[in-house]
């Protein structure tokens, strides 16, 4: 039997925008809380459907009145927060499209480079008078190459030229302007992510895809309107992204992404689940690694009926969620280009292996092929290939890489290596590309070791992601100096917090290296390529991992 698995979908498409589906949820149930936030303070923060609905198509009335025109890119890097839920929905409403980034430096000439490369006149970004993101705000305007007006989500006395401050836009009265129509074809969005070449890749997404992906992922897991869904992942990120409420109608409960990622606020965040009687929970690693060895916890979940795990590799162990911490367990596996691929769930611990990622979801054809693109026999490893309806419609500025990774029947080459068992489900074996995976977040290696090599008596330098039990993989620099140079691991580390954010704004992760090691020479292969698993293999061993 080959590798091949198809569902066929059962249910109509929905032709409609994300922003008619609010209007409509706002119309049939004005008072029920849309959005829910609590911050560091733990403060209670709620929109309602028509409190959102009303904040964001008068935000957009002014988005409109300063010339965000239809079809315009606008730039975002904030925190989780119900200002970025309304002026995110604001930008949609003004028929903008929103593309979403974080800087992981401090000169932020890594989010210069995007806005330049989308040809942005908008950015609103989280930053206040003196911390860390004024400085890099004052680093883009002065870098980028278009006269760029900054939108500040934050507090100054006296702020620079061309920068305005949310707020203080949000508290004028809605303008006489008209809004534009917006069309399910029309773009609504751009996911980012990294190159690899170190070229960023930003995603385009149209309603009627995003919407309809969305929809069927949630008939997957049972969610309805009547769903109260946890989940601290940034708004910027997919899994994060407001878009089952918009699609859906789910009340979402959100979360400073840091209260989860420091592990320092794990018993509060077990308090607003029990308080907010959350009956869906989107549980990254290092959330269920804190709650597996947190027993006392189980009483604060005992509203829980789904935990939702993706991101991430999955692993057997947290198979014991089942029962203590909710009902059912599902893993499920995707792409911020197709969204929702893939589902396995249990109320069994003993179903999960390490890697399972179960069957399709309804309208999705899958293939497990070789290196010529033929389909393997079941149980043999191969890359994993999609073919769906509701997927991305490209990438913006690298038109020749839409057509290198869908082929010209539609198949998306996802470059991860999975197979098919014999009862048909997908188990996934590894990644083609190499990539770091630091708390759901994936970020290219490359873009760290590009940084360590301008650092001063650095020969060459690699990224490599070790193991670490609660985000799944960190940061190791592996050093070769220059042989007259004197260079520490004192001066590395010192170059690192001069250079890395410690927090990335909307990622709430960092890419910063936590180990540096030394070595003599580099490891190649018989190819004459660099051996980067060699490399891999040094750093866990010199670290104990």
């Amino acid at each position: 039997m080959l590798s091949y698995i198809s569902r066929p979908s059962k249910d109509p498409f929905m032709y409609e925008t994300m922003t008619s589906r609010l209007r409509r949820f706002a119309e049939q149930n004005p008072n029920r809380d849309a959005i829910v936030y609590y911050g560091l303070d733990m403060k209670r923060q709620s929109l309602s459907r028509r409190e959102l609905l009303e904040s964001s198509e008068s935000l957009a009335s002014q988005f409109v009145q300063m010339g965000v025109r239809k079809g315009d890119i606008i730039g975002f890097c904030m925190n989780n927060s119900l200002n970025m839920a309304i002026a995110n929905i604001a930008v949609m409403f003004a028929g903008g499209i929103p593309f979403y980034t974080g800087t992981q430096l401090k000169d932020g000439s890594d989010i210069a480079q995007k806005i330049d490369m989308m040809e942005s006149k908008f950015f609103i970004v989280h930053a206040n008078e003196g911390d860390t993101n004024w400085t890099i705000v004052q680093n883009i305007l002065a870098s980028c190459k278009l006269r760029l007006c900054v939108i500040y989500n934050g507090k100054s006395r006296a702020p620079l030229k061309d920068m305005l401050c949310l707020q203080e836009i949000m508290e004028r009265p809605r303008s006489r302007v008209t809004l534009p129509d917006i069309y399910p074809e029309d773009l609504l969005l751009f996911f980012s992510s990294s190159g690899s070449t170190g070229t960023p890749k930003l995603i385009a997404h149209t309603h009627f895809n995003l919407m309809n992906s969305t929809a069927i992922t949630c008939k997957v897991f049972g969610m309805t309107e009547n769903a109260i869904y946890f989940n601290d992942r940034p708004i910027s990120w997919a899994v994060g992204n407001l878009r089952t409420m918009l699609t859906m109608g789910i009340t979402r409960i959100m979360v400073d992404p840091q209260m989860a990622f420091s592990g320092q606020y794990v018993q509060q965040i077990c308090r607003i689940i029990q308080d907010e009687r959350c009956n869906y929970v989107c549980v990254p690693g290092y959330i269920a690694q804190d709650l597996i060895c947190s027993p006392s916890l189980e009483q604060n979940f005992k509203a829980v009926d789904v935990m939702l795990y993706s991101g991430e590799r999955m692993y057997k162990r947290f198979g014991n969620l089942i029962g203590r911490f909710c009902r059912i367990l599902f893993t499920w596996y995707g792409t911020s280009e197709l969204g929702g691929v893939t589902c396995f769930s249990s109320q069994n611990p003993d179903d999960f292996e390490d890697g399972i990622i179960g069957i399709p979801h309804d309208g999705i054809e899958i293939k497990i092929v070789d290196e010529n693109g033929k389909t393997v026999k079941r149980g043999v490893s191969g890359e994993l290939i999609v073919r769906k309806m509701s997927r991305f419609v490209g990438y913006c500025s690298l038109p020749d890489l839409f057509e290198k990774v869908v082929d010209k029947a539609g198949w998306f080459r996802t470059g991860d290596i999975a197979h098919i068992r014999d009862d048909g489900n997908i188990v996934m074996d590894g990644r083609q590309t190499e990539m770091v995976s630091i708390g759901m977040m994936k970020f290219f290696l490359w873009d760290v070791e590009e940084v360590l090599l301008k650092c001063p008596g650095v020969k060459a330098a690699y990224a490599v992601g070790v193991p670490d039990l609660r985000l799944n993989q960190v940061v190791c620099a592996v050093i070769i100096p220059i042989t007259e140079s004197s260079v520490t691991e004192e001066d590395i580390k010192k170059y690192c917090d001069d250079n890395f954010v410690e927090v990335s704004t909307a990622m709430g992760v960092t890419i910063k290296p936590r180990y540096i090691i030394f070595i003599d020479k580099i490891p190649y292969l018989h190819t004459g390529k660099i051996d980067r698993g060699k490399i891999s293999s040094i750093a866990r061993s010199r670290l104990g991992l």
